[in-house]
């Protein structure tokens, strides 16, 4: 599957982040019209390890929102952590290196974020 996709580094948060359009939608709480976006974002977590995390955001009218889910269920919008390993300093090849290891199976995240609004 080809998928556009944008890849940057931020030195100062210390986070790779790619960002895929999952195309506009209706929101379904209002009637508001905005577009899907899922951030893949891998950095060092509080527990001392990179954490790759793949998140969708709704953008639409000058603002980005997520819904949180409560207990698993489906109600909220998309989020996982697709790999956790533990690292000893968190340097831009090291956090690079696990975010291109992480989406090594991007077509499979970019389908579990997509079937998650079905």
């Amino acid at each position: 599957m080809k998928t556009e996709h944008n890849t940057t580094y931020d030195k100062q948060q210390k986070q790779v982040e790619t960002v895929v359009s999952l195309g506009s939608a209706k929101e379904r709480f209002g009637e508001r019209i905005g577009e899907r976006i899922l951030h893949i974002a891998t950095r060092k977590n509080s527990r001392g390890e990179l954490c790759t995390s793949a998140t969708v955001y709704w953008h639409g009218e000058g603002m980005r929102q997520h819904a949180m889910s409560v207990c698993g269920d489906k109600n909220g919008d998309y989020s996982r952590t697709i790999r956790a390993t533990p690292c000893a300093r968190a340097t831009e090849k090291a956090i690079m290196q696990a975010h291109d290891i992480a989406l090594a199976d991007f077509g499979a995240v970019v389908d579990a974020a997509t079937n998650h609004y079905k």
